[in-house]
């Protein structure tokens, strides 16, 4: 039920609230092609590995990011195949980085420690910094949010779940394996 206050305001409830043109910005990341489309697959072994990572809004762009993969074996073997250097995103171990618009597109090898750790999947995390495209009509440039607080911090996580084959089976692997079992 609405209420008029006494300074001539009305009271709405607030499951009635409009948000207006408030926008809230975030990261969109999938396993993606050569061509910076997604699409879903299992990664194998002595491949590289492609995500892309999309802004929300088009008023926004990533400014720089990081990346760790982490896989889910013994140990929990993980790297991180982009680092950001004085606020420049660097591809460390191969990694390349690519960018289309609003995509960016980053393929990073698939190392073996994952397959000698026995993993099953990997788990793909980072931070972005988002920065408006347009930075007229007094907008801030620059502006990133924590998705595990309301506070403003200077990153945006995302997270993406990936499953990993099977390790192929060449002689050293083998080899590898059959001195494994003897203890």
């Amino acid at each position: 039920m609405d209420q008029e206050t006494p300074d001539g305001f009305i009271a709405l409830p607030v499951d009635t609230f409009n948000f207006g043109d408030i926008e809230f910005f975030s990261i969109i990341i999938c396993q993606c092609q050569s061509d910076f489309t997604c699409s879903s697959s299992t990664v194998e072994q002595d491949t590289k590995v492609g995500i892309c990572l999309k802004t929300s809004a088009t008023v926004v762009e990533i400014n720089y990011f990081d990346l760790f993969v982490a896989g889910d074996g013994a140990t929990g073997f993980g790297y991180q195949p982009v680092i950001v250097e004085n606020e420049v995103s660097e591809g460390l171990f191969g990694t390349t980085i690519e960018t289309q618009g609003r995509i960016t597109k980053i393929n990073f090898p698939l190392v073996t420690g994952f397959f000698d750790d026995g993993a099953d999947s990997i788990v793909i995390s980072g931070n972005a910094e988002l920065r408006f495209v347009n930075s007229s009509n007094d907008r801030r440039l620059m502006i990133a949010f924590d998705t595990n607080s309301t506070e403003q911090t200077a990153d945006k996580a995302f997270e993406l779940r990936l499953d990993i084959g099977p390790p192929k089976a060449g002689c050293f692997y083998i080899l590898m394996t059959k001195l494994k079992n003897l203890f």
